[in-house]
């Protein structure tokens, strides 16, 4: 009498399917997943961006010095109690009702304090004497840019 050892595994058709399954699987997944972190880089860029046209509009509005303080991870604004300042002392509560805007997985950046002048100019001082472009660098990623004598960030 003899016994037949039944083995147990997979055919060579099995693991040949499995392998192109799992191909095709990757080919179609693994550019959907960079392009969510593509768009959560620019989510990321578009709430620094809000948040320092919110700054610009404020300046203009209430004709005051308004100081938008950019770090990794972090904006937040804050005003001038009067008129002619070179400081702002006032915490400036955002659009969400913060007092900061926090920003997850935001890339590494330059921290920045940009003074937004009553005329809607952005300067890199308080006193308002160096109108230059002023530019947030980000690690691995474009620079946000700011107008000086517009103020405009893009």
């Amino acid at each position: 009498m003899s016994t037949r050892s039944t083995e147990r595994g997979f055919t060579l058709v099995e693991l040949v399917l499995m392998i192109v399954l799992i191909g095709a699987l990757a080919a179609v997944a693994l550019p959907r997943m960079d392009a969510l972190l593509t768009l959560g880089r620019d989510g990321w860029r578009q709430d620094v961006i809000a948040a320092l046209r919110e700054a610009h509009s404020t300046a203009l509005a209430r004709r005051r010095l308004v100081c938008a303080s950019v770090s990794t991870g972090s904006v937040s604004l804050s005003l001038a109690p009067a008129n002619p300042a070179t400081s702002c002392t006032v915490v400036l509560p955002m659009a969400n009702g913060q007092n900061t805007l926090t920003l997850a997985n935001a890339p590494a950046s330059s921290s920045t304090t940009l003074y937004f002048q009553p005329d809607g100019r952005a300067t890199s001082d308080g006193a308002g004497t160096s109108a230059t472009d002023i530019a947030i660098t980000l690690s691995g990623y474009p620079s946000l840019l700011i107008a000086s004598e517009s103020g405009y960030a893009r």
